[in-house]
Order: structure tokens, then sequence, then C-alpha cells
């Protein structure tokens, strides 16, 4: 595929098993979130949004819509995946 998919919603409950213990506590702390891009360019920061901002420039560049936090750096490995890591951006476990 060799589209260029902005704005993915996921629910975390269904994504797969991560690691570590949450507890009792309503919030988990992301770490590192990894994903394969169809393209040679990759952001240098992926924006964690609760509500999408309403036009392509502020969505990329994060300064519309809602922002819940932003990546502090990022690796990339063979087979084009990305990894994003963040300073343990609190979100809800739900």
């Amino acid at each position: 595929m060799t589209r260029e998919i902005l704005g993915q919603g996921f629910t975390p409950s269904i994504q797969g098993n991560g690691s570590g213990e949450v507890g009792a506590a309503t919030l988990v702390g992301l770490q590192q979130f990894s994903f394969m891009l169809d393209d040679n360019t990759t952001p240098d920061v992926l924006y964690i949004y609760e509500t999408l901002p309403d036009s392509y420039e502020t969505l990329v560049n994060g300064t519309g819509g809602t922002l819940v936090g932003q990546s502090k750096s990022k690796t990339e490995e063979s087979y084009s995946y990305t990894n994003y890591h963040f300073d343990g951006l609190a979100m809800d476990k739900e």
C-alpha cells in the first residue's frame, strides 16, 4: 500500500498485549509506540490527540485539536519499523 494515513484512531485494549503491571491505577505511562510506515520519510514527532484538528497543517505540526502529548525522540529499525519514544505520557488504561 502506498497511501498516507493520518489521524488513525485505536482502542488500546484491542491492540494486543504490552508489558508491565498496571494494578489498580487508572492511568498508564506510554513509553514507546511502534509501527510500520510505507514511506521512506517518517515524521520526526508523533502527536497523540484526544480530538483531531480541523486541518492537515495543524494535524502534522501539533498546533490544533486537543493535544494529549508528543513523542520525545524516534528510532528506526529494519523492515521500516519506526519507534516513537515518550517520557511516560499518562494515558487512561481503558
